[in-house]
């Protein structure tokens, strides 16, 4: 079953999928927007591509399959199905969430302070969860968050999508030295030295992307690779714009020092994102409320991610 074929007509995948349009494509797989004929709902199926054959591929996909399925948050797409076979199509199957990615949203410009707010921390919820087994996602940017509509209609939520290239912290080195995974803009300075990957490094990414979802703009150009660009930054701590507010400049500033031992934990983003919230939601509080409905409702007010 060829993805040409998938691409063109909708295709039945294993008497149970009807692939139809393609949401995403990356190097090692296409994503399709499919409906499961057994249960009656849409999914996502992720299509890992025909010619990934090597171990290395091979080793990603399971261990990606196995990382999913020991996941179960809100923040973090949840994995119903797989199949993995030799000489068979090989494929993920995964929640469909119904919403733009992020690097969607950000093309039409920065979001609200409370809007990212509430992003870091969905975002920072799903990563402390991660973290607490011993994984590390290795790819937080704007095209693997995921905005979906909340339970009843309420405000988008973001989720944490693609654990490609995921790892156990500690696990065995699946490239060779100087062999970095990822996406450069969203690196940290110590991956770009080689280290070991650890839960650290996603603090970092993260505090890139809300960094690029205040500001509209990614922090470092998205073609700037190459040794130089490299040696810039593990010596460099990103520039954080003087105007941002005073808690979000600080916020943004620990998250992201060259130091991995100096960032703060993603458990301890997340309360800092609900004070942030929390401050945002009494700021806007009209004069003659009382502060206890804006305790009660401090997590559900304000417009949407993608809104």
């Amino acid at each position: 079953m060829s993805l040409e074929v998938l691409t063109e007509t909708e295709a039945l995948l294993d008497g149970r999928y009807v692939l139809s349009e393609p949401l995403g494509r990356g190097g090692m797989a296409t994503v399709y927007r499919a409906e499961d004929t057994r249960l009656q709902r849409t999914v996502a199926v992720k299509m890992l591509h025909d010619d990934g054959d090597s171990a290395a591929f091979a080793a990603r996909a399971h261990n990606e399959k196995a990382l999913l399925a020991a996941v179960n948050h809100p923040s973090i797409v949840t994995l119903f199905d797989a199949l993995l076979t030799p000489d068979r199509p090989r494929y993920l199957v995964m929640e469909f969430v119904d919403g733009p990615t992020l690097a969607r949203r950000l093309r039409t410009g920065p979001m609200r302070a409370r809007q990212v707010a509430r992003l870091a921390r969905d975002l920072a919820e799903g990563l402390a969860v991660v973290h607490a087994l011993g994984i590390v996602h290795g790819d937080v940017k704007p095209s693997n968050v995921l905005l979906g509509r909340g339970p009843g209609g309420g405000p988008r939520t973001a989720k944490l999508a693609d654990f490609g290239i995921a790892c156990m912290v500690g696990s065995p080195r699946t490239t060779s030295p100087g062999i970095v995974l990822g996406t450069f803009t969203y690196l940290a300075p110590e991956t770009l030295r080689d280290a070991e990957p650890d839960t650290p490094v996603d603090v970092f990414a993260l505090g890139l992307v809300l960094l690029e979802a205040l500001t509209g703009r990614p922090t470092y150009p998205i073609g700037a690779t190459g040794r130089g660009a490299a040696a810039a930054r593990s010596v460099t701590p990103p520039p954080i714009p003087d105007d941002l507010d005073p808690a979000w400049r600080d916020l943004l500033e620990t998250m992201t020092r060259l130091d991995p031992a100096e960032r703060p934990t993603a458990r301890e983003v997340s309360h800092a994102a609900g004070r942030l919230m929390m401050a945002d939601a009494v700021r806007r509080r009209p004069v003659d409320a009382p502060l206890e409905v804006v305790a009660a409702t401090a997590g559900d007010q304000g417009t949407s991610p993608a809104e």
